[in-house]
């Protein structure tokens, strides 16, 4: 596995972790908010009063466990130009597939036809 691959897999197991993390938090505040808003006997946990009234606390609460999963679920299924603009980085790689392009006179790869980016280099 090449560099661009390693990468790749990195991103994809960060993003796997902030999306359990995300639905889990979400998920936990959900259920309690469920629960304390159908059963009156709930014992007090939103707000001073013992009921779910205080909206912002709500917002408040839900905004990181939801932050979490969206970040988790981007970086799990979207983040292709992310990857690609950091292996770009890489010297002698193509930034879109991690093809040796050390030593190339034209200027794409031959791999997938992407466009290098830089003048092609002098035989």
């Amino acid at each position: 596995m090449n560099e661009r691959g390693w990468f790749t897999l990195l991103v994809r197991g960060i993003g796997l972790s902030f999306a359990g993390m995300g639905f889990y938090g979400s998920a936990a505040l959900l259920f309690s908010a469920v629960i304390q808003l159908l059963s009156p006997w709930w014992p007090a946990g939103f707000s001073s009063s013992g009921r779910l009234d205080d909206w912002s606390y709500l917002i408040y609460a839900g905004a990181g466990p939801l932050g979490s999963l969206l970040l988790g679920l981007y970086l799990l299924f979207r983040a292709d130009w992310l990857i690609a603009r950091f292996c770009r980085e890489v010297v002698g790689r193509c930034g879109r597939c991690g093809y040796d392009i050390s030593g190339l006179t034209s200027g794409e790869c031959p791999e997938c036809r992407a466009p290098l980016g830089r003048p092609p280099e002098s035989p």
